[in-house]
């Protein structure tokens, strides 16, 4: 009985370590998921920061890393003035960089949960030069 016990432990100690690896995001290639508007989505080129409105988008994305602990690009951010009010408003394109962070287990799969943009040249009105947004775990992923 003891033998059967002893394999039993052994396994679950081997178990444990690679299962707790994703967590620490130690793995450069485990795919990391954005959610954007509730859906996940790997290397997303377009990220959606107001879900009820789209009145800000960051669009064009292009990634110098991606890794299973952080993400940080380039891309376009598209504001809407909400001037005189959100439905007449136009939409303005900014310069900005975007950065992925705080990786954290979202059922089957890894997602980052919060987006920092930094707007590289002008700032919108009313808004602060960097943007950090923190989502909440999306639906199953879109491979």
């Amino acid at each position: 009985m003891l033998r059967p016990l002893l394999a039993l432990t052994a396994a679950a100690a081997v178990a444990v370590p690679v299962l707790a690896a994703p967590a620490g995001a130690a793995n450069d290639d485990l795919r990391v998921y954005v959610s954007n508007c509730i859906k996940q989505v790997y290397k997303p080129k377009t990220i959606t920061l107001a879900c009820a409105d789209a009145g800000f988008v960051v669009s064009k994305i292009k990634y110098a890393s991606y890794g299973a602990k952080t993400a940080a690009g380039t891309g376009t951010a598209v504001v809407n003035t909400c001037d005189p009010s959100c439905v007449a408003g136009k939409s303005l394109k900014y310069p900005v960089t975007v950065g992925l962070s705080r990786v954290t287990q979202c059922g089957d799969s890894f997602q980052f949960r919060r987006v920092t943009v930094r707007f590289t040249k002008k700032v919108p009105t009313g808004m602060k030069r960097t943007t950090v947004q923190s989502f909440p775990c999306g639906n199953a992923p879109t491979r």
